[in-house]
Parts: C-alpha cells; sequence; structure tokens
C-alpha cells in the first residue's frame, strides 16, 4: 500500500547507520514524510504518524537489544509495517514476523550490504514513478567501496600523525552535516572511544 512515513529507529551507533536513509528521504521523496529518532524515544513518545501508512525501518546489530524489540513491537500495534535490520540470524529482530534484512559485518562487506545502503532506493523506485536517479544510486553504490579504501590508503600516515599528537588534548570538537552528518557523530561516540580503549587517542567530555 501507500507509505506516508518512514520512520527510521534504533539505538546508539546502529541509529548513526539510518541516518543517510533518513536524509535521502526527506530530499528526494515527493510522497513520504521522514523521522529518524531513537527507538527509546518512540517508545515513550510515539508520533501521530506511528499508524497505517508508515514503515518503521529499525537496526539492531545484535539483535536483541531491549528498546529496539519494544519498538518494533508497538509499531506493529499501532498498524505500520515493520523491517528490522540485523546481523545476528539468530536474534529476535530476525524472526520472520519482523521481515528482517540480515545483514553481513566483515571488513570486506561492501556498503550497499550494510545497512545505510540497504532498502531506500528500492522504495523510492517502487512507490514514486517520477523518481529518477534509481540507476544513479546502484552506481553510486557500487563505487562507493573503492571510494573510501583509496581515501583510507591517502589518509591512513595522516591519521597516526593527527592521533600521536592531539591524543592527550583535553576536548575535540568533531563537526559534519549533510547525509554525513550521523558519521561526525558516531566518529566521536564510537571510533574515538575505541582509539581512547586502545590508548592511541584520549577523549574527555
Amino acid at each position: 500500500g501507500q507509505i506516508n512515513d518512514v520512520f527510521f529507529t534504533a539505538c546508539g551507533g546502529s541509529l548513526v547507520d539510518l541516518y543517510p536513509g533518513f536524509y535521502f528521504i526527506n530530499a528526494e521523496s515527493e510522497t513520504m514524510h521522514s523521522h529518524w529518532l531513537t527507538a527509546k524515544e518512540l517508545i515513550v513518545s510515539p508520533s501521530k504518524f506511528l499508524k497505517k501508512g508508515a514503515l518503521v525501518i529499525l537496526c539492531s546489530h545484535g539483535g536483541n537489544t531491549n528498546e529496539t524489540v519494544n519498538a518494533a513491537k508497538l509499531a506493529k500495534e499501532r498498524g505500520a509495517a515493520v523491517i528490522t535490520m540485523t546481523h545476528n540470524p539468530n536474534s529476535i529482530c530476525a524472526q520472520e514476523d519482523m521481515n528482517p534484512v540480515v545483514y553481513s559485518w566483515e571488513d570486506d562487506t561492501n556498503e550497499k550490504e550494510r545497512p545505510q545502503g540497504i532498502v531506500i532506493n528500492e522504495l523510492m523506485k517502487l512507490q514514486e514513478p517520477s523518481y529518477t536517479k534509481y540507476e544513479a544510486v546502484l552506481d553510486g553504490l557500487e563505487k562507493a567501496d573503492g571510494i573510501v579504501r583509496a581515501a583510507v590508503k591517502k589518509v591512513q600516515n595522516r591519521t597516526w600523525v593527527f592521533a600521536e599528537k592531539y591524543f592527550e588534548e583535553p576536548f575535540l570538537y568533531i563537526m559534519g552535516s549533510g547525509a554525513s552528518y550521523s558519521q561526525a557523530y558516531g566518529f566521536s561516540i564510537c571510533s574515538l572511544q575505541e582509539m581512547q580503549w586502545m590508548d592511541c587517542c584520549y577523549l574527555h567530555s
């Protein structure tokens, strides 16, 4: 049926990966409104648009995140369609009634097969006959991994120099905008924290 609203919801790093889809729907869709919020927020303060005609896309890497599972249950209770994405084929989010997409998360997994590359282009093609960017998006997803790997190779030494120079800084500002906003957020709360645990970088906030 007709989809009027698309909700992207998850927790932590999984929510980060859903932001590009939210951004894309907002920028390109003529028929759908897009929402991006934590699973807990969807539960505590559910939108009036969370009903039949809404599609809720949820992501839980481990597949058993309590808030995400409960958000999926609430969405179904209110008549919305649900799609879950998870890395764990044995999880709650991978059960058949969740309409699951089980993705790979290895170092060589292509971006088109990760959460931020899944679903949205197909949805736009199915619902909006005037949508003209389908082939361009497919082409971009095919090229993304080559671009990213080349960039990693290009800046690898530079990142070590940065880490060595600034690892004792008491505060770091991480900035991002547009479709990359969530990646800047994820970099600050996840990647730099991992570097801290590895004694490569120290972040204090």
